[in-house]
């Protein structure tokens, strides 16, 4: 095995990418299972899955499937999907209270990521942990939403630094809801703004998705646009590649696959079945969505342990290298400059071997690298 090639993962290791796939399907219920029964301590299997998220999707699916499971996992996947529901409880009662306070002063607003995706994608909500409310206004209108949002208890500090300032959303805030802490984020534009592409609410495709909540109603991008947009988070390199994010993106086809223009969608990202097969790596998609991605349906799947793999070069992830300490200086620049095959697949859409390895090493990954090197400068760090 050469220096750069990663070895194989345990069966456990595979387990949270697996689960990653909010959409039953047989071959999930079979490589679930197989895994399940090679797993040999439980309780630190468990303890693994809050980084990735899906504990309690993979408890869900453990009861969906009537699997056979080791007890001190099951405890443990319990205990994460009750903290899950209490945040939900907390976390959707924020979004709809800042939601109906914009909508009453005939201010249009959006919610992004986790709190939408939840409520469009998952059997349950809380099957999509989250600590935090991102929701997007229209720029010109932050002076009214800081003093609404005031009113609620909410109180937003304007960008005071020159990276605060550029940044796509305001300073992170907190609000109190039924005796918890909600993270709070006011976003000028959807994405990052080191990928270096705005979208801001005027520009997004209409119309828009509406989320029925049983209090009212909410919000959310198309799911073209959507899942566009989270496609494009797998090429930030500093972000922590989770598995939630996986589900987030493969529930999304699989829910919404008769109602995306794939066409339009294809435009948009090019090469969109390289980055699905990737993902299939992964955890498996049903047939009707292979079939529409032109992918063989029997392709291996269940293979990637997401933990090892992802980017690892310059620059690292701040939580990371809290958690683990600074790599070494050789495999830092290993990884910088020779990333890992099946993540450049994932986020440059190029085969892992051959003129797509040469594209990804010669082209797409040093020009992604200078443009995220070059803002992370212009930014302020």
């Amino acid at each position: 095995m050469s220096p750069t090639e990663t070895p194989p993962a345990s069966a456990p290791d595979r387990l949270a990418g697996i689960a990653a796939n909010p959409v039953a399907n047989p071959r999930q219920q079979h490589l679930l299972q197989a895994c399940l029964a090679g797993v040999e301590d439980g309780a630190a299997l468990a303890n693994t899955l809050p980084l990735h998220r899906v504990g309690p999707l993979l408890h869900w699916q453990i009861n969906q499937y009537d699997l056979a499971a080791p007890l001190e996992l099951r405890t443990g996947l319990a205990a994460q999907t009750l903290g899950a529901r209490r945040q939900w409880a907390r976390v959707s009662k924020v979004a709809q209270t800042l939601s109906t306070a914009l909508a009453g002063a005939g201010i249009e607003s959006v919610l992004l990521k986790g709190s939408a995706l939840a409520r469009s994608i998952y059997p349950e909500p809380w099957l999509r942990p989250m600590d935090d409310v991102d929701i997007l206004v229209p720029e010109r209108a932050m002076a009214d939403v800081q003093r609404i949002f005031a009113g609620l208890g909410l109180q937003l500090r304007p960008p005071q630094t020159r990276a605060e300032r550029l940044n796509h959303h305001w300073p992170l805030a907190a609000m109190q809801a039924h005796g918890g802490i909600v993270f709070v984020e006011v976003h000028q534009r959807v994405l990052n703004t080191r990928l270096g592409r705005p979208l801001a609410l005027d520009a997004l495709q209409r119309p828009l998705q509406r989320l029925d909540t049983g209090d009212g109603a909410v919000w959310s991008l198309r799911p073209e646009e959507l899942l566009a947009t989270q496609l494009v988070r797998f090429r930030h390199l500093t972000e922590i590649l989770r598995a939630i994010s996986v589900a987030d993106v493969v529930g999304l086809a699989e829910v919404h696959r008769e109602t995306i223009d794939w066409d339009r969608l294809r435009r948009r990202v090019p090469r969109l079945a390289e980055i699905f097969a990737a993902l299939q790596a992964v955890t498996p998609l049903s047939d009707a969505l292979c079939h529409t991605l032109g992918l063989n349906p029997e392709a291996a799947s269940g293979q990637i342990a997401l933990a090892r793999r992802g980017y690892h070069g310059w620059p690292v992830n701040t939580h990371l290298k809290r958690r683990r300490g600074r790599p070494p200086a050789r495999a830092l620049l290993r990884d910088t400059l020779c990333p890992d095959r099946w993540w450049s697949q994932l986020a440059y859409a190029n085969a892992p071997h051959g003129a797509g390895r040469l594209r990804t090493l010669g082209l797409d990954h040093p020009r992604n690298l200078l443009a995220q090197t070059l803002r992370r400068f212009y930014y302020g760090g």
